[in-house]
């Protein structure tokens, strides 16, 4: 049980510092949490961080055609939540762009609507993001547990 916990601690929750921190800020500062506060990209590099050291592991196990035959599914999932990572931060900064153009908008005009289309793809991305790096981390942890590889 405690090499279980000690794994658990350096592979999974040691990527996952990052994200745990900038959560921290953002519930001290904003006194809430909520959905906006899950940041897409960076829970998608984080588990993109917990993945690689998943890689570079399971490159130890003794039988070679195993490790082999791990290092594509660990190499398609990295890129998929490097993908995301990069979706995610390219809308956000879109729609930071939005709500700064809608302000500058409103202050000359005060008849301008808010139109913000990115916010709801946003919101599926968090969504999404979240849910298919829950599955991802359990299935990764799962395969270093039957397969004992170490990180």
């Amino acid at each position: 049980m405690k090499r279980v916990m000690s794994s658990l601690l350096t592979s999974v929750f040691l990527p996952l510092i990052p994200f745990a921190l900038a959560l921290l800020i953002r519930w001290i500062f904003l006194g809430k949490l909520s959905w906006e506060m899950f940041k897409p990209a960076e829970i998608a590099f984080a588990v993109a961080m917990y993945l690689v050291m998943c890689m570079i592991g399971s490159r130890n196990v003794v039988d070679k055609e195993l490790a082999n035959s791990l290092f594509p599914p660990y190499l398609i999932a990295i890129s998929a939540f490097i993908a995301l990572f990069t979706l995610s931060v390219f809308l956000t900064t879109y729609n930071t762009h939005i709500i700064t153009e809608t302000i500058r908008l409103l202050r000359e005009n005060s008849s301008a609507e808010i139109n913000n289309h990115i916010e709801p793809i946003l919101h599926r991305i968090r969504i999404f993001t979240l849910l298919l790096s829950i599955v991802v981390i359990t299935l990764s942890e799962m395969a270093r547990n039957k397969y004992k590889i170490e990180v």
